[in-house]
């Protein structure tokens, strides 16, 4: 019998699930020993507190670790920024690279505050460690004009940080926001970084406080329920 011809047979590729960890923005922050003093370390440390959960908390540089060191290990670990802090006699530099081919951007640190002198400050300072488990909010002032710095620049701090998903975002997970406002005078940038919470409004403050702290008021004191919106 002559022998029929062979069909082939396709094979449709299975499309691989998208995993929502890719597209989260990953950063290092470091500062290389030997070129930033003590109080810069210490704000090196504090804005890589910011970037958590999506940075390397315990990340070690040494002065032998070079750039190129961080860029061999920012691919696998899909690192998307790397953020150097330097310090010169001319003054303190933040400089921002977008992996793998850039941009780079390059900033002149004028004044800063650290967390620690903050909270000394406050008779309750609100940042708890359970705070920083979920990104800040961004919120970005006055970097509507048009013209290419101002653009990338805007782009640049928007991709830093993961995007809010409105589907999803849920309000007690919403504790921290990182605001840039921007100076059209002198073209310089703000940056700070806010503890935030909801609370209700409109009624009592014993009722606010049962409500905001179920489980760990004393309603001893309380008659019933209504007690506790007729208190001053």
């Amino acid at each position: 019998m002559p022998k029929g011809d062979k069909k082939k047979q396709e094979q449709e590729q299975p499309v691989a699930p998208e995993n929502p960890e890719e597209k989260v923005p990953k950063s290092f922050v470091f500062a290389k020993p030997g070129k930033a003093g003590h109080d810069v370390t210490s704000l090196m440390l504090d804005f890589r507190r910011v970037m958590l959960p999506n940075t390397a908390p315990n990340l070690q540089v040494t002065k032998r670790n070079v750039l190129k060191d961080f860029l061999q290990v920012a691919g696998p670990l899909g690192v998307t920024h790397l953020l150097s802090f330097t310090s010169t006699v001319k003054g303190i530099y933040l400089r921002m690279a977008r992996m793998p081919r850039g941009p780079t951007l390059t900033f002149r640190i004028d004044q800063y505050s650290l967390m620690k002198d903050l909270a000394n400050t406050q008779l309750n300072p609100a940042f708890v460690k359970k705070d920083f488990e979920v990104a800040p909010l961004v919120v970005l002032n006055n970097f509507t004009q048009d013209v290419p710095q101002v653009k990338l620049t805007k782009s640049m701090f928007q991709h830093l940080f993961p995007a809010l998903n409105i589907e999803t975002a849920k309000t007690e997970d919403c504790k921290r926001v990182a605001l840039l406002s921007r100076n059209s005078a002198d073209d310089s940038i703000e940056f700070r970084h806010f503890h935030i919470k909801t609370r209700p409004v409109g009624i009592t403050k014993p009722l606010r406080e049962v409500l905001e702290k179920a489980g760990e008021v004393d309603l001893s004191q309380y008659r019933d329920a209504s007690s506790t919106s007729s208190s001053p």
